[in-house]
């Protein structure tokens, strides 16, 4: 294997040696194919071979694990909970309500009960928030508001951060825009719930997203009077 042919250069030491060393595998072959290849080619070969079958045994063992060990789907908790703000037709008529000092029209209530043997549905809505803000009840009647009533939610934190996240207002976060969005813990008389409200205001604001304490509902919203039904 080593024979140089006459008249052609000496090959390097570290050639040589290599050619040594792959000889126990050359071994391995067939007489008739040793010499087909020079050992270092052969070497290669071997190399890619195995390379090959390393990655072959990789993605077997990956899709083993999957199928041993594979994890649930990932859920979307928020799938059918999405209010696309930037979609709602421009508020019509007197505002509803002042908040922050702003005229402003309620345009979505959002509902949840703090427990799950609370049971909810969009027509105890009105008279949960006339308890919790005198003058709401006949809002939240008025044909621009939308009532959407959410299954039981176990922490304030969680609901406020779905709340915002499942109502996109179509302007970038910090950036003045007419809608105001509060959410938070409300006592209704003796029924605690998650209350999330968007509000469209007459003027962009640079208020946004808000989270409102549970006694501070009375201090936020002031309902105007002759609110149309």
């Amino acid at each position: 294997m080593n024979d140089v042919p006459e008249g052609a250069p000496a090959p390097p030491e570290w050639l040589l040696t290599l050619r040594e060393q792959l000889t126990p595998l050359l071994d391995h072959l067939p007489a008739d194919l040793r010499g087909l290849l020079l050992p270092e080619v052969w070497g290669l070969i071997a190399l890619v071979a195995v390379l090959l079958a390393l990655v072959l045994l990789g993605y077997s063992l990956r899709w083993l694990y999957r199928k041993l060990f594979a994890w649930p789907a990932r859920h979307d908790w928020d799938a059918g909970r999405r209010e696309n703000l930037a979609e709602y037709p421009s508020a019509i008529g007197p505002p509803h309500l002042m908040v922050y000092g702003l005229r402003a029209w309620v345009r979505l209530v959002v509902v949840a009960p703090v427990s799950k043997r609370l049971r909810l549905d969009s027509t105890q809505v009105s008279e949960l928030l006339e308890r919790l803000v005198p003058g709401m009840g006949a809002v939240v009647r008025s044909r621009l508001v939308r009532v959407v009533v959410w299954p039981a939610q176990l922490a304030e934190l969680g609901f406020c951060n779905s709340f915002h996240r499942c109502t996109p207002t179509g302007f970038p976060e910090g950036s003045d825009s007419p809608w105001l969005l509060l959410a938070g813990r409300a006592s209704c008389g003796r029924v605690p719930i998650f209350l999330g409200l968007a509000l469209q205001t007459e003027r962009p604001t640079s208020l946004g997203r808000r989270q409102v304490t549970v006694h501070q509902w009375l201090e936020v919203l002031h309902p105007l009077r002759g609110t149309s039904p």
